[in-house]
């Protein structure tokens, strides 16, 4: 799961687009992610993962909702009621037995920086589900070192 979230992560970059044509424009280049996780009932330490990863230029331009389908990291998911409005997007994932299943995410944005709060359903494997809050926050820092 923590895998899962981390991808997630670092396709964001990539992702922050919504239901307009309009895309988010992103600045391309190296970006310092750190997402922080922490369980709704608690029981644990947040998890707190910092990674870097270089956005290209087609992917700081991607529209909203191919940006919300990118940001469920491969799994298979469905992203829906996206909305764009100036700097924030908003939108949910249906991602049936997967981490990020019924989900929401609201992102806030400028050219290099961007900051994203989610509320996760993650499966507990007795059929029931752990609410968790994720948030991410993320700063362009220059040219692509990868």
């Amino acid at each position: 799961m923590k895998y899962k979230c981390l991808s997630a992560v670092m396709m964001l970059g990539g992702l922050m687009g919504v239901a307009s044509a309009e895309p988010v424009n992103l600045k391309p280049g190296q970006w310092q992610y750190t997402m922080t996780m922490t369980l709704a009932n608690g029981g644990i330490d947040p998890i707190v993962e910092t990674e870097t990863s270089c956005m290209k230029a087609w992917e700081s331009k991607l529209e909203p909702t191919a940006l919300a389908q990118e940001f469920a990291g491969g799994a298979e998911c469905e992203a829906r009621d996206v909305t764009q409005t100036a700097n924030l997007v908003s939108f949910k994932l249906s991602c049936p037995g997967e981490a990020m299943d019924n989900s929401e995410f609201t992102m806030t944005h400028q050219f290099s920086s961007f900051a994203m709060d989610g509320k996760l359903q993650i499966p507990n494997g007795n059929g029931g589900f752990i609410t968790a809050d994720m948030k991410v926050i993320a700063n362009n820092t220059g040219a692509c070192t990868e």
